[in-house]
């Protein structure tokens, strides 16, 4: 185990910290029942030399109690180790698992777009529990293995120290082929991981797709790819058996050559009259629990050490290398007074040499509705995410109320705007509580206003329990347009001083999507509302639109003025025209 690997252990210990007084009684335990575990042989010993040749009846029934009270004060004490072990994994793994997904949360939102979700689910929910087994594991095994290792060689030495010097000399020899093979094993134990962390990602990616499945009719396919991954990680596994095998032929091998090599050495002394009968028994009992240890010690560091420091390592990434949300620690909570958002020389691109938007400005006004247009692809979704600054700008600033939002907590920031998307993200609970979700301590009178506000109103009270249906997952039991309008209740019901509207109509009628704009305008009068559409009849009712022509060119105006002035800004118009008009034809 390289340095780095030790440095990992050592920074995942510190999880033990609050419960070290649990952790130090069954360091003690386990250091108990390994002494206990030493009476035996040597009881043995005195059995076959003191009590069988002196033919002392006395004598041997002593021993025998000895012998029966020493195994349930060892026993007593190994149930009591394993609750306190139990107990210490389980708020272990509580720690671990809550403090990975508060650590993954914290991840900036550009990071989730570049890594598989199962990924994470697998890290914060398998790998963490397999942490947590491994280092409540780490020291008691070690403090049993270790102390115990070296008694035995102390007794051993006692008895009979050309024997002690013996076995000390061989049996790490006939060891070492097994060592060798543990690089592999945690090689192959990072391959099989991978693997698993894959299917569960290609489940999840499956079923989240259903519909898509079903409408083109796939389910072969993914049944396949699913299949796949399957059969990629049995095959996996099965090099892992077959090192593990090995390994375990290895180890097998060299005890049984051991045990041979010690029985004959041991008969030649006993004929010579070197050594006591007796003294051979212990000294055999002994070997045999130096034989569990060296099982227990090789198991534990080619598998259990391995397997562990994979997960160990994998899990280490996230708390050490996985790049936080991070805030410059200048900024502070503000209360928006205006709304007023005004881009100064901005750029923006998703990869360094690849920029979205370059020298972007703009300027809208407080309490003011403003359309952003443009071809799909030009980056008007991307702009808007800046204002909440899921991405970190190259140049230049973004002020909302007059202050870089650099300076703002992205907490505070994001409690004042609103924001509804085209594909709404609704959980798998009431629908009170999707439209509540950001703002938890809302009545159920702005609750209605929300819902009334976003035209849900009608659709939701002629559901069976209203406001406490339980949608199922991914919302499947209501249309697309109903799921919007749910979203934009949701977004609504805060009251934000900024609310982006980002296709957030586009399944909804043009009738409705008037409605609920005019509502907008009449019951938050003193929102910035930002429109995203494609819909020009949308845009018609907004005070100014901004046409993003070029990732470096934007044009601004009412919508009458940019369709006299703009030539490009015409040419969308008079498509979105002919689309509708072929619309209504069919």
């Amino acid at each position: 185990m390289n340095k780095l690997n030790f440095k990992i252990i050592l920074s995942f210990l510190k999880y033990l910290k609050p419960y070290w007084k649990k952790e130090a009684v069954v360091w003690l335990l386990s250091f108990g029942i390994a002494g206990l575990s030493l009476a035996y042989p040597y009881i043995a010993k005195l059995v076959v030399d003191k009590a069988y040749q002196e033919r002392n009846w006395t004598l041997f029934i002593e021993l025998l109690v000895t012998g029966g009270l020493v195994f349930i004060i060892s026993s007593l004490f190994q149930v009591v180790s394993n609750f306190l072990r139990e107990y210490i994994d389980l708020k272990v793994r509580f720690d671990l698992q809550k403090i990975i997904f508060q650590k993954i949360e914290n991840l900036p939102y550009s990071f989730f777009q570049l890594r598989p979700t199962g990924e994470y689910i697998y890290k914060s929910l398998i790998e963490s529990s397999q942490v947590s087994d491994f280092i409540t594991s780490v020291a008691p095994e070690l403090f049993y293995i270790i102390p115990k290792f070296l008694l035995i060689f102390t007794i051993l030495f006692f008895i009979n120290w050309k024997m002690a010097v013996f076995i000390f000399v061989v049996a790490p020899v006939l060891n070492i082929p097994t060592f060798f093979i543990a690089r592999k094993v945690r090689k192959q134990s990072e391959k099989s991981l991978n693997s698993s962390q894959d299917i569960l990602e290609t489940a999840r990616e499956s079923f989240s797709n259903m519909q898509l499945v079903k409408v083109f009719g796939k389910e072969k396919k993914e049944n396949r790819r699913f299949v796949k991954q399957m059969i990629k990680n049995i095959r996996l596994s099965i090099i892992s058996f077959r090192l593990n095998a090995f390994s375990s032929f290895l180890e097998s091998w060299a005890n049984k050559l051991l045990l041979g090599l010690i029985t004959l050495y041991g008969g030649y002394n006993i004929i010579k009259g070197q050594i006591s009968l007796g003294s051979f028994t212990a000294i055999m009992l002994y070997i045999n629990q130096l034989l569990d240890l060296e099982n227990l010690f090789v198991g534990f560091f080619v598998h259990r050490l391995n397997t562990g420091l994979v997960s160990v390592r994998r899990l280490s990434e996230i708390m050490n290398s996985w790049p936080q949300e991070l805030e410059d620690k200048n900024t502070r909570a503000i209360l928006l007074s205006s709304g007023e958002i005004e881009f100064r020389d901005v750029s923006f691109g998703y990869y360094p040499k690849t920029p979205i938007l370059e020298h972007i400005s703009l300027h809208i006004k407080s309490g003011s509705s403003i359309g952003l247009v443009g071809n799909s692809g030009r980056g008007k979704t991307t702009l808007v995410s800046l204002i909440v600054k899921l991405y970190q700008i190259s140049e230049g600033e973004i002020l909302v109320d007059g202050q870089d939002i650099n300076l703002i907590k992205n907490s505070s920031l994001r409690q004042q705007i609103g924001v509804a998307l085209q594909k709404p993200i609704l959980w798998n609970d009431t629908i009170r509580n999707n439209i509540t979700y950001s703002i938890l301590s809302a009545t159920d009178e702005e609750v209605l206003q929300a819902a009334m506000i976003s035209c849900a109103y009608d659709f939701i009270k002629e559901l069976p329990r209203g406001y406490n249906t339980i949608m199922g997952e991914g919302a499947v039991r209501l249309s697309e347009g109903q799921k919007q309008r749910i979203s934009l209740a949701r977004a609504i019901i805060k009251k934000p001083k900024i609310l982006i509207i980002d296709e957030g109509m586009s399944s909804l009628d043009s009738q409705t999507e008037d409605s609920i704009i005019d509502n907008i305008k009449k019951e938050l009068k003193n929102t910035t509302m930002i429109v995203i559409s494609h819909r020009l009849s949308t845009i018609k009712k907004v005070d100014r639109v901004y046409f993003l022509e070029k990732k470096d060119k934007m044009s601004f105006g009412h919508h009458e003025e940019l369709l006299h002035q703009n030539p490009q800004y015409k040419e969308l118009f008079a498509s979105q025209i002919e689309e509708e008009h072929i619309k209504i034809k069919s």
